[in-house]
């Protein structure tokens, strides 16, 4: 039985795992610390962000992102112990991390916790109160580190520049799977944790602290060594992320004629078939036909609909999925507006960490805009045809890529 659509849709992306965001803060607001401060801190603040007293520490945001600096024997950190909204007992927290400022190798210089009743000062927590913690080690070479599993005494490989964590927690009661970074269905035992840098598993199915623990606050300690730790484009997403019908694409490419309705699923449990629903407003839908699912498979399958008898203007399309048991779930909506002349723009894939595949069958170029979240123009050009558009210079982040024919298309670029 399946609880929900995982989606990457072209009109609107999800998260990575489908999840519901608890805590989100990519530190673009403002250049001052205590703004993402509060008390209470709302659902993208933190309780507290400081150094104990001590010359030379810094906590600051610079260029968009987190830097706390510890050039001596005091110690830096930041906390949210106000609980969250709700109690996950599945988590994601996802977050980019790099090292400066350091040219002495330290083990364990910054440590990473989630628990329970942790408090805002520069002590560590004890076991009782931590779910699960992950550690930091500096090297001498300067901007490298290494992650560190203390629970379970195992170090990774060397890490330069920033790096892209995915941080997978879970205290369900049964294993979970999800969807990883490198795209593949990963399972995770119960109370066991997955650590991932940028594409790549470091720990995999490891044992956390304590399984009796809720996860309900995170903090961070830098108090060894001396280096600054600089955080950017942090998430943490909470629920059950087993992933019964993946959806990984829904497009739709409009003909003189008519419109097809395309998407792709990356994997199906228990999948009876699909009700493609059209909406002149968004509001009421009605059924147009159904494709037969592949009931159970771990692999990609594609799927096409042609809706032969649009309506001029704007046309609404939504997927009901239907379990072998009856029970159902839908898609987010997708529109596209119908002439019976204009064609179609396609994002072939909008998850990517280079390049975006852009496939246009209009006759003349289109103007584009890419924007960050908080909508500021990142790169603009033309399109025509089929484009491949470079966004590898680009942080990681969540961006916009509107047309002047109005498509926009959600990117998540990693």
């Amino acid at each position: 039985m399946k609880t929900f659509f995982t989606c990457l849709c072209v009109m609107g992306i999800s998260s990575l795992f489908g999840q519901t965001i608890i805590f989100q803060q990519n530190f673009n607001a403002s250049n001052t610390v205590s703004d993402y401060i509060g008390s209470p801190p709302s659902t993208n603040q933190f309780n507290h962000i400081g150094a104990s007293t001590g010359v030379g520490i810094n906590c600051t945001v610079v260029n968009g992102k987190l830097k706390l600096s510890k050039p001596s024997t005091t110690s830096v950190g930041f906390t949210r112990n106000t609980n969250f909204a709700s109690t996950p007992t599945v988590m994601a927290f996802i977050f980019t991390i790099s090292v400066s400022d350091n040219s002495v190798a330290d083990v364990n210089s910054g440590k990473l916790y989630i628990g329970q009743n942790l408090s805002t000062n520069f002590s560590f927590p004890e076991n009782a109160d931590t779910y699960a913690r992950l550690y930091f080690n500096i090297s001498a070479t300067t901007n490298s580190f290494q992650l560190r599993d203390i629970r379970n005494d195992n170090t990774s490989t060397t890490f330069t520049g920033e790096t892209l964590i995915h941080w997978v927690l879970n205290n369900s009661g049964s294993s979970i799977t999800y969807l990883a970074p490198d795209n593949s269905l990963a399972t995770l035992a119960n109370d066991k944790a997955d650590v991932w840098a940028n594409r790549s598993i470091i720990f995999n199915d490891v044992n956390v602290q304590s399984p009796t623990v809720n996860m309900e606050d995170m903090k961070f300690l830098l108090n060894d060594g001396n280096a600054s730790f600089t955080f950017d484009n942090m998430v943490i997403q909470e629920g059950n992320i087993n992933l019964p019908v993946e959806l990984t694409k829904l497009a739709t490419k409009p003909t003189p004629n008519s419109i097809f309705v395309n998407w792709q699923t990356a994997s199906e449990t228990n999948n009876d078939y699909f009700a493609v629903e059209h909406s002149l407003d968004a509001k009421t839908y009605n059924p147009l036909g159904q494709i037969k699912g592949h009931g159970t498979k771990l692999t990609t399958s594609q799927y096409t609909y042609e809706h032969t008898t649009p309506s001029v203007g704007s046309n609404y399309y939504r997927l009901k999925q239907v379990d072998f048991d009856g029970t159902f779930t839908y898609s987010p909506i997708i529109s596209v507006d119908f002439d019976g002349k204009k064609k179609g723009i396609t994002l072939l894939s909008n998850i990517t960490d280079a390049f975006l595949q852009v496939d246009s069958d209009r006759d003349i170029a289109v103007d584009y805009t890419l924007v960050d979240m908080m909508g500021r123009v990142v790169k603009r050009g033309q399109i025509s045809g089929n484009s491949t558009l470079d966004i590898s210079a680009l942080q990681a982040n969540f961006y916009a890529l509107r047309f002047e024919t109005g498509e926009i298309f959600k990117v998540l670029k990693y």
